[in-house]
């Protein structure tokens, strides 16, 4: 049985696929963070939980989509624009975020994997614990595979 392999390669590929993604990473996110050689963008796949119902196997996936804010250190000429990129850096990763959850709605991906009809994906901005210059999203994704395991 391989569904956890095959639904985080699924994942990643999708997210590797992703012109705006320097890298993809797994596992307890300030692990990764702690790393100093991080290559942003970057987008994470932590697997926190999930539940058997019968057939179906959902997976709660949660994927970090962030990146580095830059400052300028000219003085604020737009204060609603300020003196960084991160309306840039909210932006590129909404539309990293969004790229993954349409693939996944469509099952582009060769694994039979899908969001319920009634899914709900949700995301909040992140940066704590982040450290100060890295911004971007974290989503909530139920993926719902079929079980494939006879035993439960």
């Amino acid at each position: 049985m391989t569904i956890v392999y095959d639904l985080l390669e699924a994942v990643k590929k999708e997210l590797d696929s992703n012109p705006l993604v320097n890298t993809v990473s797994f596992g307890y996110i300030p692990e990764v963070e702690m790393m100093k050689t991080t290559i942003y963008p970057l987008s994470h796949i932590y697997m926190p939980d999930g539940f058997v119902d019968g057939g179906l196997i959902t997976f709660n996936l949660e994927i970090y989509c962030l990146d580095q804010v830059d400052e300028n250190k000219d003085s604020v000429s737009d204060l609603f624009i300020g003196n960084d990129n991160l309306q840039d850096v909210l932006n590129e990763q909404m539309q990293v975020m969004l790229a993954l959850i349409s693939a996944i709605r469509q099952n582009t991906s060769a694994l039979n994997i899908r969001l319920s009809e009634d899914s709900v994906v949700t995301w909040e901005v992140i940066n704590e614990n982040m450290g100060k210059d890295i911004y971007g999203y974290k989503a909530s994704i139920p993926i719902i595979i079929q079980n494939t395991n006879l035993l439960c």
